[in-house]
C-alpha cells in the first residue's frame, strides 16, 4: 500500500495503464486517486498528473509538534474515564513488549497513542489527531518501520502510564511531549540514512508487486471502498469492516489457543470446595472433587480422598462449586462470544440455527482441538418463509419431511422450527423428527395451538415465551395454560433478556456506556449507538418504545399465570441476536430477570445446570457434579442457592471440559479482548500484506483445528474475487469448507 511505501516515492501514476488494468474509466479512476490524495498518498501537478507522494523529512518535522502538543493537551483535559483506560493501556503496552512483527508494533503503538487521546472526551480534537496520524505514517515509515527503539518506547509509555495513575495528568503530559520529540529524532535520522545509502526501504516491493499493490489500492477505493476517512475514524468501509473482522476473530483465536495451551489439564485435584447439588438443592462441605482428562472421576469427603500424586491442586478454599453453566438459545457465530461465555462460566451452549461450519465447530471441541463451550447444534431453521437467507424453506409437507431426513443424515442435534409453519407441514415435521429420534424445538408456530404443539408434536422446548403469547398483538394467549403444559414432557425457554433489544432508555444507555462495552467491537457499540440516537418524538422511536414496553408487560404477564404451574424452566438468551445483550454476561442477566419473575432459587440453578442436560437428553454427560459426567465446573464465592443470580456474577476460576482456567488468566483474556475491540475498522489497511497475513494465520489456526465461520469467510473470498485477487479468494474458500455436495449443501447461511 501507498502508506507502506508501496510503490516507492516519487512513482508517476500511469491513469490510461490504470484505467485498462482495473477496467473501469478515468472519471471514477480520477475520483479514487483524488480521494487518495485528500489521505495525502499521492500528489497531483498541473498538466503532469498523479504520482506518490515522498517520504519527507521535513513533514516529520511539521507533524510530529502537532501530534505532541495535541495528545498532551488531551492528556491535560482528561476525563474521568481515564482510570477505566488504564487497563486497556497496560495490556497494549505489554502486547508491543512483547511484538516482533513491524506492523504489528506500529499498530500498537498506534493504539496506545489512540486511546490517551480518547481520554479527554473531545471529539473534535480525537478526529484532527486522527487526521494527522494518516499524513505522518506515509512520511515516518511506520507501517514497515515498525517501532526503531521498541523497549525505549515501551519504558517511556509505562513512565507515563505511571504518572497518569497517580493522578499528574500535567507530569503524564511532558513525559509525552518528551516522547514524541525522541521519536521524531529518531524518524528524522531514519530518513536522512535512507537519503544517504539510497537503499529502498526495509521489505520494499518488487516494480511488479509495486504495481499490483496499487492497483488493489485504487480498484479497493472503488469496489471494496476501502481508503479510510480521517473524519470517520470510527467507522470504516465495508472492504475495512471485512478484513478487520476477519483480523479480530483470527487475535481472538489466538488468545483461546492460548488460554488452552497453559492451562492445567490431564488430573486435578480441587480440594475444600463445598459442592453443589442442584436437584436435591444440598450443599456438601469440605469436598474434593478429581478430575482425570476432562471427565469427573470421584467426588467425596476431603477426609478420605485418595491420594493423587503429580496432579495440579487447586485448593477451593472453603468456595463453592457448581456445574458449569447451560446457555440453551445462542447464535454464537465469533470467537468472542466463545471467550466471553468461558469467561462467566457458561461451559454448554445450544446454537438454534445450524450450519455445517457449527458442527465442524462442535466435533473440534469435543476432541480438544480448540477451546470453546461444548455446543449442542440444531438443524438450519425450517420456516414457510424465508428468513434472509437463514432459513430453508420446503414448498409442502413433503418436501418438510425430506429437510428433516436430509439435516439427521448431516448430523445435527434437533430438528428447529420457526414462527410460519401451516399444521399440516408442522405434523410432517414432527413425525419425521420423532422417527429418526430427533427432538423438535422452536417457536410455537403462529396459527397452531399451545395444546396441539406440547401432545401432537412433541415439541421438546419452546422458545421466547412464543405460542404463550401473541406475536400479532404483543398480548398474552388466552389458552389454557394449565392444560396445554399437563402430561406435556417439556421445557419453556423464556428469554426474557431479549426485552432489551427494544429498549430505548436507561438500561440500555448504562449498557453502552458501561463497563462491558469495551467487549464489543466498535462497530456494533456504532450501530447501538444510533439505535439510541433516533429523534425522541420519531415515528420509529415512538414505535419502538411502544413495542417495547408492551413486550415487557406481556412478558410480565405470562410469566405471572406461569410461575405458579411450576412449568420446567431453561436459561437461555438468544445471544449475539439482539442489541445491547453481551454473550456471557447475557446468561447471568437472564438468571436475574428469571429470578425477578419469580423462579425460586433452586429452580432458577436448574434451569442453567441440570434441566438443559434433561431437555437434550444428556444426564449421563453434564448438569451435575458426579463420577462419570463431563468435568464443566465453576467456582463461586457465595451460595447460589442463597444469593440467586448475583452469586454468579463473578468467579474465581472455570472447568471448561477439564481445562482449569484461573481467574487471572481469564481477567488477562477480557483485557486483550478489550485491546482487540477498541481497534478501528477505519485505520485498517487494506493491502497484499494485510490480507497475504490473515490468510496465513487462518491457515495455521485452522490446522491445529479452529474453525471460523464460513459465512464470513465467503465473503471476504467474494471480496477478494472482485478485484481480482483469485488466488487469495481460492484460499480462503477452501477454508471455509463449503460442502457443493452431499445432505449439508442446502444449508447454508446467506446474509
Amino acid at each position: 500500500m501507498i502508506v507502506a511505501q508501496s510503490p516507492p516515492a516519487g512513482r508517476r501514476l500511469e491513469e490510461v495503464a490504470l484505467s485498462r488494468q482495473i477496467g473501469v474509466s478515468r472519471t471514477p479512476l480520477r475520483e479514487a486517486l483524488i480521494s487518495l490524495e485528500a489521505e495525502g498518498l499521492v500528489v497531483s501537478e498541473p498538466n503532469k498528473g498523479f504520482s506518490v507522494a515522498p517520504l519527507d523529512e521535513k513533514l516529520v518535522r511539521e507533524i510530529y509538534p502537532l501530534l505532541a502538543a495535541l495528545e498532551a493537551t488531551a492528556l491535560e483535559r482528561a476525563s474521568a474515564n481515564l482510570a477505566e483506560l488504564l487497563p486497556q493501556l497496560r495490556s497494549v503496552n505489554a502486547r508491543l513488549a512483547q511484538e516482533t512483527r513491524p506492523k504489528r508494533q506500529y499498530d500498537l503503538d498506534r493504539e496506545f497513542h489512540r486511546l490517551l487521546v480518547s481520554a479527554c472526551g473531545n471529539e473534535r480534537l480525537r478526529r484532527f489527531v486522527e487526521g494527522l496520524w494518516w499524513q505522518a505514517r506515509r512520511s515516518d515509515g511506520g507501517p514497515r518501520r515498525g517501532t526503531a527503539n521498541r523497549d525505549g518506547s515501551c519504558r517511556e509509555h509505562g513512565q507515563i502510564l505511571e504518572a497518569l495513575a497517580a493522578g499528574k495528568n500535567e507530569k503524564a503530559a511532558g513525559l509525552l511531549r518528551r516522547h514524541w520529540r525522541r521519536g521524531e529524532d529518531v524518524v528524522a535520522a531514519w530518513l536522512r540514512e535512507r537519503d544517504r545509502t539510497g537503499e529502498p526501504v526495509r521489505g520494499a516491493p518488487s516494480r511488479s508487486r509495486s504495481r499490483m499493490t496499487l492497483t488493489l489500492l485504487i480498484t479497493s477505493s472503488l469496489v471494496f471502498g476501502s481508503v479510510a476517512r480521517a473524519d470517520s475514524p470510527s467507522t470504516g468501509t465495508p472492504g475495512q469492516v471485512a478484513l478487520h473482522g476477519l483480523q479480530q476473530e483470527v487475535e481472538i483465536a489466538e488468545v483461546l489457543q492460548r488460554l488452552q495451551a497453559t492451562a492445567p489439564h490431564g488430573k486435578i485435584v480441587l480440594r475444600n470446595v463445598q459442592v453443589i447439588d442442584p436437584d436435591r438443592e444440598s450443599v456438601a462441605a469440605g469436598q474434593t472433587v478429581i478430575v482425570e482428562h476432562g471427565q469427573i472421576t470421584w467426588v467425596g469427603d476431603s477426609a478420605t480422598a485418595p491420594d493423587a500424586p503429580s496432579t495440579t491442586i487447586i485448593d477451593g478454599k472453603g468456595r463453592f462449586l457448581v456445574p458449569g453453566l447451560v446457555d440453551m438459545h445462542v447464535h454464537s457465530s465469533s470467537a468472542a462470544g466463545w471467550l466471553l461465555d468461558l469467561t462467566n462460566g457458561v461451559t454448554t451452549v445450544r446454537d438454534m440455527d445450524g450450519f455445517p461450519w457449527l458442527l465442524k465447530v462442535r466435533d473440534s471441541v469435543k476432541a480438544g482441538r480448540m477451546l470453546a463451550p461444548i455446543n449442542y447444534v440444531a438443524g438450519t431453521i425450517i420456516n414457510a418463509r424465508p428468513l434472509d437467507g437463514y432459513a430453508v424453506v420446503p414448498r409442502g409437507p413433503d418436501e418438510a419431511r425430506q429437510i428433516v431426513r436430509e439435516q439427521a443424515e448431516c448430523g445435527y442435534d434437533f430438528i428447529k422450527i420457526h414462527n410460519v409453519i401451516p399444521e399440516a407441514m408442522f405434523d410432517a415435521i414432527a413425525d419425521e423428527a420423532h422417527r429418526l429420534h430427533l427432538d423438535l424445538i422452536g417457536h410455537v408456530p403462529h396459527d397452531i395451538t399451545l395444546d396441539h404443539v406440547l401432545h401432537a408434536g412433541r415439541m421438546r422446548t419452546t422458545e421466547h415465551l412464543k405460542g404463550f403469547l401473541v406475536d400479532q398483538t404483543l398480548l398474552p394467549s388466552d389458552e389454557d395454560f394449565c392444560k396445554a403444559l399437563a402430561g406435556a414432557e417439556t421445557w419453556i425457554t423464556p428469554t426474557l433478556y431479549t426485552r432489551l433489544g427494544y429498549d430505548r432508555g436507561e438500561k440500555a444507555k448504562r449498557v453502552l456506556a458501561g463497563p462491558l462495552a469495551k467487549y464489543v467491537p466498535q462497530r456494533k457499540r456504532a450501530e447501538w449507538a444510533a439505535f439510541l440516537a433516533a429523534a425522541p418524538n420519531s415515528e420509529e422511536r415512538l414505535k419502538a418504545e411502544k413495542i417495547g414496553e408492551r413486550f415487557r408487560e406481556t412478558q410480565s404477564k405470562v410469566m405471572k399465570r406461569l410461575i405458579p404451574l411450576r412449568p420446567r424452566w431453561l436459561a437461555g438468551t438468544d445471544a449475539d441476536g439482539y442489541a445491547f445483550n453481551i454473550m456471557g454476561y447475557a446468561l447471568i442477566e437472564e438468571l436475574q430477570l428469571l429470578q425477578e419473575a419469580g423462579l425460586t432459587d433452586g429452580e432458577l440453578m436448574r434451569a442453567a445446570t441440570s434441566e438443559p442436560a434433561r431437555a437434550m437428553r444428556r444426564e449421563k454427560e453434564f448438569g451435575l457434579i458426579s463420577p462419570g459426567l463431563r468435568a464443566d465446573l465453576v467456582l463461586l464465592d457465595s451460595n447460589p442457592l442463597k444469593a440467586g443470580a448475583p452469586a454468579f456474577r463473578s468467579n474465581q476460576g472455570v472447568m471448561a471440559h477439564g481445562y482449569w482456567l484461573d481467574r487471572l488468566k481469564l481477567d488477562e483474556a477480557l483485557k486483550t479482548l478489550a485491546g482487540i475491540f477498541a481497534q478501528s475498522d477505519a485505520d485498517v489497511e487494506i493491502n497484499r500484506e494485510a490480507v497475504t497475513g490473515v490468510i496465513r494465520r487462518l491457515t495455521e489456526l485452522a490446522a491445529d483445528g479452529f474453525v471460523f465461520d464460513s459465512s464470513q469467510l465467503a465473503d471476504f473470498a467474494g471480496r477478494l474475487r472482485k478485484i481480482g485477487e483469485t488466488e487469495s479468494a481460492d484460499q480462503v474458500e477452501h477454508l471455509a469448507g463449503i460442502p457443493t455436495s452431499g445432505p449439508c449443501v442446502g444449508f447454508l447461511p446467506k446474509g
